[in-house]
């Protein structure tokens, strides 16, 4: 009963925090490691960093024993939390960091030119839609997106 109780107020907190940041427009800073990254005030991979504490570290595994020579595409970019986590785990590779919507791609910007500034990791970016040739516009929320093809 108690820990229903707690979960409850939890949620409650979170969601009064999260609306507070999106009506005063008040970016987040989470911590993923020993780097510190920007994410937009509705985004939720504060609270699934919280609920779910494996949350995306298997990707850390993946590339930690890769070669130096080796180039790794993140298609999908979002704001730059799993580039971040894999030059954590091997910062001597070539990443390439893709993303199609203007608003993520901004954050990913911010956040991979401040990993740039503790050390020069080789991260490109690459605004870009992956996939076959369609037309159609990003949509979401919560930092997500997903693509509504148009009709015409």
């Amino acid at each position: 009963m108690i820990e229903k109780i707690l979960k409850s107020l939890f949620y409650f907190f979170y969601k009064l925090k999260k609306l507070i940041r999106i009506l005063f427009s008040v970016d987040q800073n989470i911590t993923l490691g020993s780097f510190k990254i920007i994410l937009p005030p509705d985004h939720n991979l504060s609270l699934y960093n919280y609920l779910y504490l494996e949350y995306d570290k298997f990707i850390s595994i993946v590339v930690k024993d890769l070669a130096k020579n080796t180039s790794v595409i993140d298609i999908g970019a979002n704001v730059g939390d799993t580039v971040c986590r894999m030059i954590q785990s091997n910062n001597k590779l070539h990443y390439y960091s893709i993303e199609a919507d203007n608003f993520f791609f901004n954050y990913l910007n911010l956040n991979v030119e401040n990993f740039k500034k503790n050390f020069p990791y080789k991260i490109d970016l690459i605004k870009s839609l992956v996939g076959q040739k369609q037309q159609g516009k990003l949509i979401g929320n919560h930092g997500t997106k997903s693509l509504l093809k148009s009709t015409k």
